[in-house]
């Protein structure tokens, strides 16, 4: 069965796809931060919910 892809459904992803213009959309505003600052954090951490909202953190 085929899943119906919703922006509420990326909350529960434990990583973050940048190659999916839709859940890079809802990463940004849940974090309040640009596309660059949102691919940097992900660029020196990994790409997990955690380590990203970790290293955007310790850049504030």
């Amino acid at each position: 069965m085929r899943r119906h892809k919703t922006k509420s459904n990326f909350r529960y992803h434990d990583r973050i796809r940048i190659s999916d213009d839709e859940e890079v959309e809802y990463w940004k505003n849940k974090f309040s931060v640009s596309e660059s600052e949102l691919i940097r954090a992900i660029a020196h951490s990994s790409n997990k919910v955690k380590s990203v909202e970790r290293e955007l953190l310790k850049s504030k």
